[in-house]
């Protein structure tokens, strides 16, 4: 820039907003803009500091790629409703007393 006569230099960085964008793949870190968010995440934020929000229930972690434990609760004897269509073979009524085991850890 020439400014009456004195020459002056001037540095301009032109920065631009990028969006992130959810990815399949686990390099992408968001630096580009381009995010490893699965299970139902949605990619958040700009280049340089995305985020994974919103998974799917049983996914959680900085990318949704973590499944998380389930805490249940009770008894494991009970009353329970039974999809005829499911039982129909056994000739379960719709409203049967039941056993169901709940096995921890899986």
């Amino acid at each position: 820039i020439n400014c009456g006569g004195t020459d002056t230099e001037v540095e301009v960085t032109i920065t631009e907003d990028i969006p992130c964008v959810a990815t399949t793949s686990p390099e992408d870190d968001g630096a580009d803009g381009n995010f490893h968010c699965v299970n139902g995440g949605t990619a958040a934020g700009s280049a340089g500091s995305c985020s994974c929000i919103s998974c799917d229930t049983g996914f959680g972690g900085p990318n949704c790629a973590t499944a998380q434990s389930l805490e249940l609760s009770g008894s494991n004897k009970g009353k329970c409703n039974v999809n005829g269509a499911c039982f129909s073979s056994l000739d379960y009524e719709d409203d049967e007393r039941c056993t169901f085991t709940v096995s921890e850890g899986g």
